[in-house]
């Protein structure tokens, strides 16, 4: 099992990571102040949309895997809260960005389609049929997010 300083460190990673990848593809990328609230971060796309609105904020919590699970043949992340088994509830995040750090990999999605406590994910099997291989690389959800 990981140490505790090694998954923070794993975690602060992938948040940059997010911002990164976020703000080159065209989204405003905002952080809360401290850390009490359930997301991470909230973004917005630059462009308005055709209706000269600005985009529709969303609320993202991040999700980091750095080790590949041998024994599950995958990457295993856990999207409760702290380890504490506590959910996150569909009015607190709007999405959930999960980062395969080593691979540079991320999966957009909607916390509507997560039903269990524990995400595996398949990056390194080509034509996946995994639950989450339709969110690899679905940053198009956070331009257009679906109706909830």
């Amino acid at each position: 099992m990981p140490s505790t300083r090694f998954a923070k460190l794993t975690g602060e990673t992938g948040e940059c990571a997010f911002i990164w990848e976020a703000a080159r593809r065209g989204l405003i990328v905002s952080k809360p102040y401290g850390e009490s609230a359930p997301y991470d971060f909230i973004v917005q796309p630059r462009e308005r949309g055709p209706n000269g609105r600005p985009g529709k904020l969303s609320r993202i919590q991040v999700k980091t895997a750095a080790t590949f699970q041998r024994t599950h043949c995958c990457y295993l992340i856990s999207v409760t809260r702290g380890g504490r088994h506590a959910r996150y509830a569909r009015d607190e995040i709007d999405f959930f960005a999960v980062s395969i750090l080593p691979l540079g990999v991320w999966y957009i999605i909607p916390v509507a389609s997560v039903s269990t406590p524990t995400l595996k994910f398949f990056p390194h099997v080509q034509r996946s049929r995994s639950r989450y291989a339709k969110h690899r690389e679905a940053w198009h959800l956070l331009f257009d997010p679906p109706s909830l």
